[in-house]
């Protein structure tokens, strides 16, 4: 007899059975060890018990549950499961054992979704909780295997369901023929909601006898999209092409753009250039190209647009901009305005009425003109003002900038209703010319008037007194007396009467003409740098004088100023206030003026020696009253009867 022990030994030794590959994960030994290792179980017998365990049980059982009941490794019962997938099926993450009724119910949910949907492997994995080898036990299954059209790695198609597509997606394009119209094929119009990549390879694949014993492409213009798939008849889209074109025709629409046109229609033209030869052909219709696209016009419509544009327009001007509606597209707005612009200028220009296009804008000649002469108005205001501010800013000339033109028109109210026109008119060439021209004969005239008043006051202030004070020395016959005055006369034109008559004529804004402003300047220069006597200071003068072309004296306007300056001696003799000497002064100086040309210029200390000048044009009796004055003003002793005597003597010499 043999122990334990030696059996166990005997077992360990024996070679082992000698199966495929194939077999090996199936096929059981015929004694098959134990859990605890002490005793065998024959493979008939370890079969029969695991039948019984997944045919009579409706639940799920645990893989270790099966390992103790049948006192079998893991192993072995998971070699079990695997060698009869007609009996049971491993969960998907092998714990349990799905029992025979189970695995029954799951393989007619496979064969019933293989007719009815396009099945995800992953899926129906996941969601029968099948271990993914039971799914190729599965499908090799004949029923199952024989009704697969494809097999890969992510889904499974049956024939059934690709014959159920092919045959629905058929049916779909007669009836879409029957009645003209498109039809379109998504995940959600077909049975089992395919996938759109399984509808385009259905729709790729139909038999080429399919629709009505004809080939599919062309009866159909088929266009895919994202989502979906489009199929249009092409006897429909010969019927939207002629009724799109009828409309355009009509003016209906105003523009088409071809290449939203040309990717609809397609099918109906050999090339984008037969496309527009058919439209070139069609009457009514224009192609405009815009910079984005091509577009085709109604001509009906264009006309339209100039009519109202000739009605808008009348005798004044339009901006071609309120006469374009929403329907023109942007890419030619351009274009259209052009094409409505050079119709309406033929017409005008045979009725020999004069019209301008200027921008987007149409304008009467005559407005044209009119608001030319408005910036023109506006240039010699802007003129004036910086003529004005010369005033305050003597070393800024006035410069001609068209901005400032157009400031000053946005100021004016009385604008507001044109100014856009009137800044568009503002931008051509000839309007800032003839601007620009008015500008400058405004401040030429400006400069032209100014430098008359300058010459003016010139004459009267300087060139005339000067004349005077020159005669009054020529009788002078002491020729020391004679030298004194004139050195002093130098003295009064060079640090007194010349600056200040200058000083004066800025003040009051004589001194702003560019060419007064410029010998005004050398003149001042000059007179400094002269020497210090009156052949200089005049010489400096005259030389100015010729510059600013002041022209020669008036022998009627100097006996005028000499006049005028005795009277202002007699006038200020007559004032209270004046005292003595100066009395004294006016009164010696008064009637030398009468006896001799000019008017002498001196002060007080040669009054007396002037007086001596006198002695043989004055009477005995006056030239004597006149020495007592003298005495007395040295004096300071005059009285009032005398200071009335002294004035009633100069008014008679003045008169």
């Amino acid at each position: 007899m043999f122990s334990q022990d030696d059996i166990l030994d005997i077992y360990d030794s024996l070679p082992p059975e000698k199966i495929s590959q194939s077999e090996k994960s199936e096929l059981l030994p015929l004694l098959v060890r134990t859990i605890s290792g002490h005793s065998f179980i024959t493979a008939h017998g370890l079969r029969q018990d695991f039948e019984r365990i997944v045919t009579t049980g409706a639940t799920r059982t645990p893989v270790e549950s099966a390992s103790s009941e049948l006192d079998v490794e893991l192993d072995v019962v998971l070699q079990l499961i695997r060698g009869n997938p007609a009996l049971a099926l491993l969960s998907q993450d092998g714990s349990t054992i799905i029992p025979r009724a189970e695995r029954d119910a799951i393989k007619k949910d496979l064969e019933d979704m293989l007719c009815k949907k396009l099945v995800f492997k992953a899926d129906f994995i996941r969601s029968r909780d099948i271990h993914q080898e039971c799914l190729a036990s599965f499908l090799r299954i004949p029923s199952i295997k024989e009704n697969l059209a494809d097999d890969t790695e992510e889904h499974l198609l049956g024939k059934v369901y690709s014959r159920v597509l092919s045959e629905e997606m058929s049916r779909k394009l007669v009836r879409a023929l029957d009645r003209n119209e498109t039809v379109v094929f998504n995940s959600q119009s077909l049975p089992g909601t395919p996938p759109m990549w399984l509808v385009q390879q259905h729709l790729g694949q139909l038999p080429s006898d399919t629709v009505k014993g004809n080939a599919l492409s062309p009866q159909f213009q088929i266009k895919q999209e994202v989502d979906l798939v489009r199929c249009t008849p092409t006897q429909s889209l010969r019927s939207q092409r002629d009724e799109l074109v009828a409309k355009l025709r009509s003016g209906d629409i105003f523009a088409v753009d071809l290449g939203h046109f040309g990717q609809t229609f397609r099918d109906l033209y050999a090339s984008p250039e037969a496309l527009q030869q058919h439209l070139h052909e069609s009457p009514s219709i224009i192609i405009l190209n815009g910079s984005l696209g091509t577009f085709a016009v109604s001509t009906e419509r264009l006309s339209q647009l100039a009519d109202d544009a000739e009605r808008k327009l009348g005798q004044d001007y339009l901006d071609l901009n309120t006469i374009i509606t929403t329907e023109v597209p942007d890419d030619i707005k351009e274009l259209v305005l052009d094409n409505i612009a050079e119709g309406i200028l033929t017409t005008v220009s045979n009725d020999g009425e004069a019209t301008l296009r200027i921008d987007n804008y149409l304008i009467r000649r005559k407005r044209y003109n009119l608001m030319q002469e408005v910036l023109s108005g506006i240039a010699g205001s802007c003129a004036s003002i910086q003529w004005n501010n010369l005033k305050d800013t003597p070393d800024k000339d006035p410069k001609f900038q068209m901005a400032d033109v157009l400031a000053a028109a946005a100021q004016q109210k009385d604008l507001s209703e044109h100014l856009r026109m009137l800044l568009t008119v503002a931008q051509q060439k000839d309007s800032e010319v003839a601007a620009a021209e008015n500008f400058s004969i405004t401040i030429s005239d400006l400069e032209s008037n100014n430098e008359n008043d300058f010459s003016t006051f010139w004459a009267d202030k300087v060139s005339q007194r000067v004349h005077n004070y020159c005669d009054g020395l020529k009788p002078i016959d002491d020729a020391k007396l004679n030298e004194q005055l004139t050195d002093l006369l130098a003295s009064h034109l060079q640090k007194d009467l010349l600056p200040d008559a200058v000083s004066k004529a800025r003040i009051q804004g004589l001194v702003r003409s560019r060419r007064t402003r410029k010998n005004v300047t050398r003149f001042e220069a000059s007179l400094k740098a002269s020497q210090s006597n009156l052949a200089s200071a005049l010489s400096t003068l005259e030389k100015f004088s010729k510059k600013q072309d002041l022209g020669g004296i008036d022998a009627d306007a100097a006996e005028a100023a000499k006049k005028t300056s005795v009277q202002d001696m007699v006038r200020r003799m007559q004032k209270p206030r004046t005292d003595a000497p100066a009395m004294f002064l006016s009164l010696v100086v008064i009637l030398f003026a009468k006896h001799h040309p000019g008017v002498v210029y001196a002060t007080g200390k040669f009054a007396p020696k002037l007086l001596r000048q006198l002695k043989t044009k004055l009477d005995r009796g006056p030239y004597e009253q006149v020495e007592k004055w003298k005495e007395l003003a040295k004096a300071g002793e005059l009285a009032s009867e005398d200071r009335a005597c002294m004035v009633q003597m100069a008014e008679g010499a003045a008169s």
